[in-house]
């Protein structure tokens, strides 16, 4: 039985009839507004390609797969030949933003990340510590753990803060359901579009991970 190829450059993608490529062109290939690509544009370009480069040679590339298929469209935003990326921004020298001091920022990170001390026994060392300077009438670096704990969560640089989502019951669920369908659950998360925002503006991670969509196959 005949099989009808996918249309869109470098798919792999066989059909049964032409109903089946439709839906698939239509669900799967996608512009970045959600609208079905051009199929004369896409009959176009896979006239232009052969079948031999629909697939990748994979030999000196990292992982076990024989062959790379690459997005032909969701290449990313290539700069102009010749120019620089953006600079990336550079502190200020002495700002500790969010932090008030060098010693708001070591001070979080020792109780909050070195030693993860208990929020009770920061409660404690703080009040020690505004007491200590009552005379000279200065506060302690924090006046809680929830002010150290928001001040470290407001920080731009590094991991990102977390959400919680509360998922409670319904409302017609009655006396007798079972007990877990009565108990509302918290579900803590990392907001996925600043994590990946980090992951793209971070320096460290020049050339370490593919920015364009791709499939491996075995064979």
């Amino acid at each position: 039985m005949a099989h009808d190829r996918c249309l869109f450059p470098h798919c792999p993608m066989k059909f049964r009839s032409q109903r089946g490529r439709t839906y698939h062109i239509r669900t799967v290939h996608t512009n970045s507004n959600n609208r079905p690509v051009n199929p004369e544009r896409m009959a176009r370009a896979a006239s232009e390609v052969s079948d031999d480069d629909h697939s990748v040679n994979l030999a000196n590339r990292r992982g076990p797969a024989a062959q790379r298929i690459e997005h032909p469209y969701l290449t990313g935003n290539f700069l102009p030949p010749g120019a620089p990326p953006p600079p990336q921004p550079v502190p200020a020298q002495g700002d500790w933003t969010p932090f008030d001091s060098e010693v708001q920022f070591m001070l979080a990170d020792l109780l909050y990340r070195r030693t993860e001390v208990s929020a009770s026994n920061i409660n404690i060392l703080l009040d020690i510590w505004a007491q200590s300077l009552a005379g000279a009438n200065q506060p302690a670096p924090f006046e809680s753990h929830e002010h150290m704990y928001a001040t470290i969560d407001a920080s731009v640089l590094g991991d990102v803060p977390w959400q919680c989502l509360v998922a409670g019951p319904l409302v017609d669920i009655g006396d007798h359901s079972p007990e877990w369908m009565r108990t509302s659950y918290e579900v803590w998360y990392h907001d996925p579009d600043a994590v990946v925002t980090n992951m793209l503006s971070n320096p460290d991670f020049t050339g370490q991970f593919d920015l364009r969509p791709y499939i491996d196959l075995d064979a």
